[in-house]
């Protein structure tokens, strides 16, 4: 399928785990099969494939911090490999990036 590889290489920087990343994407197709009679034909499919894919590889990435299969550094215990970007969905308040505690 021509979307499979572009969503498996975008679920793969997000999870930093290629096995996950196609599960993710496997996923995605699956529900995508099961709800085909209410998609809207004339939008892109592409835009609702990588939004799926996108929240579904943050909830994975969740469920696997909260399995424990993270260590305490935030690598994976299986690849060794980051699961997270450094910096990445953390906010700062205030002009010093201290929180207002």
């Amino acid at each position: 399928m021509r979307y499979a590889r572009p969503l498996r290489a975008y679920a793969g920087k997000i999870l930093k785990d290629g096995e996950l990343a196609f599960e993710v994407v496997q996923e995605v197709f699956v529900a995508v099969w099961e709800k085909r009679g209410g998609l809207d034909a004339g939008k892109p499919l592409r835009h609702y494939l990588l939004r799926a894919v996108h929240n579904n590889a943050l909830r994975m990435l969740r469920a696997e911090e909260a399995r424990g299969r993270l260590s305490a550094n935030g690598k994976s215990r299986k690849t060794g490999k980051r699961a997270t970007g450094e910096g990445k969905g953390k906010r700062r308040s205030g002009k010093n990036g201290k929180s207002g505690q």
